[in-house]
Formats: C-alpha cells, sequence, structure tokens
C-alpha cells in the first residue's frame, strides 16, 4: 500500500490536535500551536490563519471572514477554523443588505467560514458536536445546517439532547434544514422542551421536513404556554397541509392571542374543505378587525356562497380593510344578493373600498349595477376608482353605460381614458367610432396606440395613425347605409 502524501498526514494531525484541544482555555485563540503552522501552507491562507491568533477580536474575525470567500482553497485552514468555533468574544459587522452592524463573533465567523469549504468539513463538525464548549457545539450545529449533509441527522438528533438550549435550538434548526424523515420523532419529542425557543424551533423543523407524521403532536402542542409557539404550530400545520391538519386549525381559531387566530385562518384559506366554512363566518365577528380581515380575505378565496349573506354585513364594519376584503370576497362568490350592498359600498368613504366593489360588480356581472356605476364613473374623486368602474361596465356589456364611457374618453386621468376604451370596445355601437377617431389626438401615446387597435378591431379597417384618413372614411361612411361596425 503507498504511503500518505506528507501534506495529508499533517493535515490530519492538525485535525486530531484540533479535536483533543477544542475544550482548552485561553480568549479562544487556535488550539494548535502557532508554531505548528506548516511552513509549507500557501502564504495566502497562513497569514490570515496567523491573524486567527490576534488578541484583537475583529482581526479574528476578519481573518475567518478572508479564508472563508478562498473556499475549498483554504482547506489546510480548516483544523483552525474548527478551533475557533467556541470564540463567543462580541464583535459587530455590517451586512450588504443592512449597513447597521449586527452581532457577531469569530467563533461564528469561522462555522461561516468551514460552510463554504462543504463536504470536507462535516466530519469534523460533526466531532465538534461534541466539544466542551457549548458555543463550539452551537457553531457546529449552524454549519451543519447550512451544509445539509445527511450524514449529520444522527448526531444532530442526539444533539437534541445537548444540556444547552441554545445547542438543541441550532440542532433542531439544522434538522429542519435537512429535512430527513429520520428527524420527525426525535423532534416531536422536542415539542415538550423546558426551552420555549426550542420548542419554536422544534415545530419550525418539522413544518420544513413537511411529514404528515407530525400533524398529532403539533396538533397536541397547541396548549403550549407560549403564544408564538402556538402561531408557529399553526403555520407549520398550514404548511404540511395535510388534510387532517384542518380540525387542528378550526379549534385555534379560539386561541385567546389574536395572532393565532389570525394565522390560524391563512392557513385554513388554503383548504377547499366545507367544514371550515362556518367557522370562519363566525371568526368575521371576532373583537380583532386583523381577524375579521382574514377571515373575510379566506372566505373569498373558498367561494362558498353561504357565507355571502355574512359578507355583506361586513361591508359596515369599521374598519376599512376589512370592508375591503369583503367586498373583494364577494366578487369573487359572485351572489347576486351582494350587488345592492356592493353598489351602496361604491359610496363608501374609503376609496379602496369603492374600488373593491367596483371590482366585484364586474365579476358578478348584474344590470341592477349599471346606474350606480355611471354615476362613479362620472364623479367618483379618484381615478383609480373610475378606471376600475369603467371595466366593471365593459364586463356588464349595457348599452346604457355607452355614453358615459365615452365622456370619459376626455377624463383628466390616462388609466381611466384607456379603460373606458376598452370597455367601449365591448360594445357593437356606432357612436363609439368617431370618439375613438378623436382619441388619435389624446396627448398620451399609449392610448392613440389603443385607439388605433380599437379602431381596427372594431370597423375593420386600418388606417394606422392617420388622423385624416380616419376621419375621411368616417365622413364617407355618413351618409350610406352599410354598417360601420364589422362583423368579424
Amino acid at each position: 500500500m503507498p504511503a500518505a502524501p506528507a501534506s495529508k498526514i499533517a493535515y490530519l494531525i492538525l485535525v486530531l490536535t484540533f479535536l483533543l484541544g477544542i475544550g482548552s482555555s485561553g480568549y479562544a485563540k487556535p488550539s494548535i500551536p502557532k508554531e505548528e503552522i506548516p511552513l509549507s501552507m500557501p502564504w495566502e491562507i497562513k497569514e490570515n490563519v496567523q491573524k486567527l491568533y490576534s488578541s484583537n477580536v475583529e482581526e479574528r474575525a476578519n481573518a475567518a471572514i478572508a479564508l472563508g470567500e478562498m473556499g475549498s482553497r483554504a482547506e489546510l485552514a480548516m483544523p483552525y477554523l474548527l478551533s475557533m468555533l467556541d470564540d463567543e468574544e462580541k464583535v459587530k459587522f455590517p451586512t450588504p443588505a443592512d449597513p447597521l452592524p449586527k452581532p457577531s463573533s469569530p467563533g461564528e465567523k469561522a462555522a461561516e467560514a468551514l460552510v463554504r469549504m462543504g463536504k470536507p468539513a462535516v466530519k469534523p463538525l460533526i466531532e465538534a458536536l461534541g466539544s466542551e464548549k457549548y458555543f463550539a457545539r452551537k457553531n457546529a450545529a449552524f454549519a451543519l445546517s447550512r451544509i445539509k449533509d445527511l450524514e449529520a441527522v444522527s448526531p444532530l438528533i442526539i444533539a437534541l439532547k445537548d444540556k444547552e438550549p441554545l445547542v438543541r435550538y441550532f440542532a433542531a434548526y439544522a434538522l429542519g434544514q435537512i429535512r430527513d424523515p429520520r428527524a420527525v420523532n426525535p423532534l416531536t419529542e422536542l415539542l415538550k422542551d423546558s426551552d420555549a425557543d426550542v420548542r419554536y424551533y422544534a415545530v419550525e423543523a418539522l413544518g420544513q421536513i413537511g411529514d404528515p407524521r407530525a400533524v398529532a403532536p403539533l396538533a397536541n402542542a397547541l396548549s403550549d404556554s407560549q403564544w408564538k409557539v402556538r402561531r408557529n404550530i399553526v403555520v407549520m400545520l398550514g404548511k404540511i397541509g395535510d388534510s387532517t391538519s384542518a380540525d387542528a386549525l378550526i379549534a385555534a381559531l379560539k386561541d385567546k392571542n389574536p395572532d393565532v387566530r389570525y394565522y390560524a385562518i391563512e392557513m385554513l384559506s388554503k383548504f377547499k374543505d366545507p367544514r371550515i366554512v362556518e367557522p370562519l363566518i363566525a371568526a368575521l365577528s371576532d373583537e380583532k378587525w386583523k381577524v375579521r380581515l382574514s377571515a373575510a380575505s379566506a372566505l373569498g378565496k373558498i367561494q362558498d356562497s353561504r357565507a355571502a349573506p355574512y359578507l355583506i354585513s361586513v361591508l359596515k364594519d369599521d374598519n376599512y380593510g376589512v370592508r375591503y376584503y369583503a367586498a373583494e370576497a364577494l366578487g369573487r362568490i359572485k351572489d347576486t344578493r351582494a350587488v345592492s350592498p356592493l353598489s351602496n359600498a361604491l359610496n363608501d368613504a374609503h376609496s379602496k373600498v369603492r374600488l373593491n366593489a367596483a371590482i366585484a360588480l364586474g365579476q358578478i356581472r348584474d344590470i341592477l349595477a349599471v346606474e350606480p356605476l355611471i354615476i362613479a364613473l362620472l364623479d367618483d374623486e379618484d381615478p383609480q376608482v373610475r378606471a376600475n368602474v369603467a371595466e366593471a361596465l365593459g364586463k356588464i356589456r349595457d348599452e346604457r353605460a355607452v355614453g358615459a364611457l365615452i365622456s370619459s374618453l376626455k377624463d383628466t386621468d390616462v388609466q381611466v381614458r384607456m379603460s373606458s376604451m376598452k370597455a367601449l370596445c365591448q360594445f357593437k355601437d356606432p357612436r363609439i367610432i368617431e370618439p375613438l377617431v378623436d382619441a388619435l389626438k389624446d396627448k398620451n401615446p399609449d392610448v392613440r396606440h389603443y385607439a388605433i387597435q380599437a379602431l381596427v378591431a372594431i370597423t375593420g379597417k386600418d388606417f394606422g395613425r392617420d388622423f385624416e384618413k380616419w376621419k375621411e372614411w368616417l365622413k364617407a361612411k355618413a351618409g350610406q347605409t352599410t354598417p360601420v361596425i364589422s362583423s368579424d
């Protein structure tokens, strides 16, 4: 058998030295004596490894960052980085996404560097889970969460029983990132942990794994004393998406915390289970507007007509957001009982409610809404509302709207003019030709472009942007009995 290269033997000796000395004391400099840094180590690596021994915390952290940026090229530095995992001295660094300094440590930066070295770091990191120093164990679990190697699953499961909550927390997080179903049962045991943060991340991990076996234990844990844990349970039950989650989520609608009730509704909206409609209807009367709003939105997604009368009643809710989502839901349900209440909502004090009322009426397409919509088109102060009213009238296609839509081609807002033009294209009415020809003079190029498209579609003629030719053609047609509207 050929002898191993001398460099490989030296590297293995360094790793062994790290494993034996990871619990050593001091200001967290590497446990490997500085004088044992190999002379053959490339200078760019050696320079930063030497800085890991600095008494200056920022210099140590920056050296770890620099080694991480080298990636696999800096593999020779791995034993030194591993022995830095217990360096918990605080240091602050800004990030590209956030210029405000964030607290960190050289140990955490060493863990991040090891992540960038990938697979070769897995076994030493697993060994580091057995360090005497809790900070090293925590950072090892973090690094393994980022590498996501299946070899780490069993050791991380063992780490779920670590005496330090922070280590159990990161071990649970890591298992959630790796998503191996072997972790499901051990994680469910952690739902009874004495530390709320550990329970929170056990819940998170079970949701990430997505195994239906977790549903029953998660449902049982909805009695947790901490509302943030209960809220996360609700979110993860929705993420798992198993049909058996619905009962637990319905029960969570009675939770004493409004955030839990809110998220229970959000998750229930993913289910097409008829049993959830009545509990959601009941939630429209919740004391918290956020919960009522979420219930209205969820009922719109489910589109069950049983909810229509109750959604109509909350069009008068004190909170405009609730009214907004009630209008949206009624449009999705398309129940004609909502036409008159939605027409009244066109006079709501809040423009967003009026906007959704207009959209909803366009979805229902009932002619009883035409006259209220015409009034809104001509009188509403908000151009977004007027634009959506025009679109609604185009969908209903009642001839009574043509005159108002023609008038709106001169609206001060370009979007209103565009929407009115699109709406007019839904009518086979010769009255619309001349206003469309006049729109070729509109100051907005988008309006002019759409006017050409509309004229071509309606008349079957194509004179492009030539206003004079369109006028000549229109004048020639004025004394003829043949229709100006294309029959195509």
